[in-house]
Protein backbone atom coordinates (compact mmCIF):
# COMPACT_ATOMS: atom_id res chain seq x y z
CA UNK A 1 0.00 0.00 0.00
CA UNK A 2 2.85 2.55 1.04
CA UNK A 3 4.77 1.54 -2.35
CA UNK A 4 1.27 2.26 -4.30
CA UNK A 5 0.87 5.61 -2.36
CA UNK A 6 4.91 6.59 -3.09
CA UNK A 7 4.61 5.70 -6.75
CA UNK A 8 1.05 7.50 -7.56
CA UNK A 9 3.09 10.59 -5.70
CA UNK A 10 5.89 10.42 -7.90
CA UNK A 11 3.72 9.79 -10.90
CA UNK A 12 1.79 12.97 -9.98
CA UNK A 13 4.81 15.28 -9.69
CA UNK A 14 6.01 13.77 -12.81
CA UNK A 15 2.78 14.89 -14.52
CA UNK A 16 2.64 18.08 -12.73
CA UNK A 17 6.07 18.95 -13.51
CA UNK A 18 5.67 18.33 -17.50
CA UNK A 19 2.45 20.41 -17.40
CA UNK A 20 3.88 23.46 -16.19
CA UNK A 21 6.77 22.81 -18.43
CA UNK A 22 4.16 23.01 -21.17
CA UNK A 23 2.39 26.17 -20.23
CA UNK A 24 6.08 27.62 -19.87
CA UNK A 25 6.59 27.12 -23.12
CA UNK A 26 3.48 28.22 -24.33
CA UNK A 27 3.47 31.72 -22.32
CA UNK A 28 7.05 32.15 -23.70
CA UNK A 29 5.61 31.70 -27.86
CA UNK A 30 2.46 33.53 -26.85
CA UNK A 31 5.12 36.55 -25.64
CA UNK A 32 7.45 36.01 -28.87
CA UNK A 33 4.22 36.27 -31.40
CA UNK A 34 3.25 39.04 -29.33
CA UNK A 35 6.32 40.82 -29.45
CA UNK A 36 6.92 40.12 -33.17
CA UNK A 37 3.45 40.80 -34.04
CA UNK A 38 3.09 43.25 -37.12
CA UNK A 39 -0.58 44.57 -37.81
CA UNK A 40 -1.10 44.40 -41.73
CA UNK A 41 -0.75 47.44 -43.60
CA UNK A 42 -3.35 48.67 -46.16
CA UNK A 43 -0.69 49.69 -48.34
CA UNK A 44 1.33 46.69 -49.15
CA UNK A 45 -1.98 44.87 -49.68
CA UNK A 46 -3.60 48.01 -51.92
CA UNK A 47 -0.25 48.55 -53.75
CA UNK A 48 -0.09 45.07 -55.78
CA UNK A 49 -4.13 45.65 -56.69
CA UNK A 50 -3.60 49.17 -58.30
CA UNK A 51 -0.26 48.25 -60.31
CA UNK A 52 -2.44 45.42 -61.75
CA UNK A 53 -5.24 47.74 -61.65
CA UNK A 54 -3.10 50.26 -63.85
CA UNK A 55 -1.83 47.67 -65.69
CA UNK A 56 -4.84 45.93 -67.36
CA UNK A 57 -5.99 49.39 -68.18
CA UNK A 58 -2.95 50.17 -70.33
CA UNK A 59 -3.26 46.89 -71.70
CA UNK A 60 -6.65 47.44 -72.90
CA UNK A 61 -5.80 50.84 -74.14
CA UNK A 62 -2.32 49.92 -76.05
CA UNK A 63 -3.27 46.16 -77.42
CA UNK A 64 -3.57 47.62 -80.96
CA UNK A 65 -0.39 49.02 -80.70
CA UNK A 66 0.69 44.84 -81.13
CA UNK A 67 0.05 45.55 -85.02
CA UNK A 68 2.70 47.58 -85.75
CA UNK A 69 4.80 46.15 -83.32
CA UNK A 70 4.70 42.81 -84.71
CA UNK A 71 5.18 43.96 -88.10
CA UNK A 72 7.86 45.73 -87.48
CA UNK A 73 9.67 42.55 -85.89
CA UNK A 74 8.99 40.19 -88.28
CA UNK A 75 10.09 42.10 -90.84
CA UNK A 76 13.35 42.62 -89.14
CA UNK A 77 13.85 38.87 -88.47
CA UNK A 78 12.05 37.15 -91.94
CA UNK A 79 12.74 39.76 -94.57
CA UNK A 80 9.25 42.23 -96.07
CA UNK A 81 7.82 38.73 -98.23
CA UNK A 82 7.52 36.62 -95.20
CA UNK A 83 7.06 39.73 -92.32
CA UNK A 84 4.23 41.44 -94.07
CA UNK A 85 1.44 38.87 -93.92
CA UNK A 86 2.63 36.80 -91.23
CA UNK A 87 3.45 40.22 -89.00
CA UNK A 88 0.00 41.32 -89.65
CA UNK A 89 -1.53 38.27 -88.64
CA UNK A 90 0.57 38.19 -85.67
CA UNK A 91 0.09 41.50 -84.34
CA UNK A 92 -3.85 41.15 -84.95
CA UNK A 93 -3.79 38.10 -82.66
CA UNK A 94 -0.96 39.68 -80.18
CA UNK A 95 -3.36 42.93 -80.20
CA UNK A 96 -6.34 40.85 -79.27
CA UNK A 97 -4.32 38.76 -76.45
CA UNK A 98 -3.03 42.13 -74.94
CA UNK A 99 -6.34 44.03 -74.35
CA UNK A 100 -8.06 40.18 -73.69
CA UNK A 101 -4.99 39.98 -70.74
CA UNK A 102 -5.73 44.26 -69.99
CA UNK A 103 -9.31 43.45 -69.87
CA UNK A 104 -9.18 40.12 -67.15
CA UNK A 105 -6.46 42.38 -65.38
CA UNK A 106 -8.83 44.85 -64.91
CA UNK A 107 -11.80 42.95 -64.03
CA UNK A 108 -9.79 40.69 -61.33
CA UNK A 109 -7.32 43.35 -60.21
CA UNK A 110 -8.53 42.14 -56.44
CA UNK A 111 -7.63 39.03 -57.15
CA UNK A 112 -3.69 37.90 -55.97
CA UNK A 113 -3.91 34.95 -59.25
CA UNK A 114 -1.68 34.48 -61.09
CA UNK A 115 1.48 34.55 -59.84
CA UNK A 116 0.79 36.45 -56.54
CA UNK A 117 -0.12 39.46 -59.01
CA UNK A 118 2.34 38.80 -61.64
CA UNK A 119 1.86 39.74 -65.56
CA UNK A 120 0.58 37.09 -67.62
CA UNK A 121 1.58 38.13 -70.74
CA UNK A 122 5.38 39.22 -71.56
CA UNK A 123 6.63 41.76 -71.97
CA UNK A 124 4.77 43.60 -69.31
CA UNK A 125 3.71 46.10 -71.33
CA UNK A 126 3.84 47.13 -75.48
CA UNK A 127 6.62 49.36 -75.23
CA UNK A 128 9.24 46.69 -73.32
CA UNK A 129 11.60 44.70 -75.19
CA UNK A 130 10.18 41.28 -76.43
CA UNK A 131 12.42 38.34 -75.13
CA UNK A 132 12.04 37.00 -78.76
CA UNK A 133 11.14 38.30 -81.69
CA UNK A 134 9.65 35.07 -83.13
CA UNK A 135 7.29 32.12 -82.61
Amino acid sequence: MLKRLILSTWIAAALLCAASQEVHASERLHDTLRDNYEPPQPERLVDPMVRKLGRGSINLITGPVELPRQLVHTVRSDGALVGLPVGFVKGLMMAAIRSGVGFSDMLFFMSSAPNNYGTVIVPEYVWQSPLRTTF
